[in-house]
């Protein structure tokens, strides 16, 4: 049975090192992965548009 308690006391352990991120780091990371969905989607609108514009310019052109 000690072994058993043992195994779960370093169990323990191993969770609280693997997880000592502070609140702020969490939080800068979440703003790191916001900031680059938002510039992400509007690199990929400006694309669309772009390639929409080409496409009605062309059709335009060979009418």
């Amino acid at each position: 049975m000690r072994s058993v308690a043992r195994i779960r006391h370093n169990d323990l352990r191993e969770r609280n090192i693997m997880n000592n991120n502070s609140p702020l780091e969490s939080l800068a990371a979440f703003a790191i992965v916001f900031a680059a969905g938002i510039l992400s989607t509007v690199v990929l609108s400006k694309y669309v548009e772009k390639v929409r514009r080409d496409a009605q310019n062309a059709a335009s052109s060979a009418a």
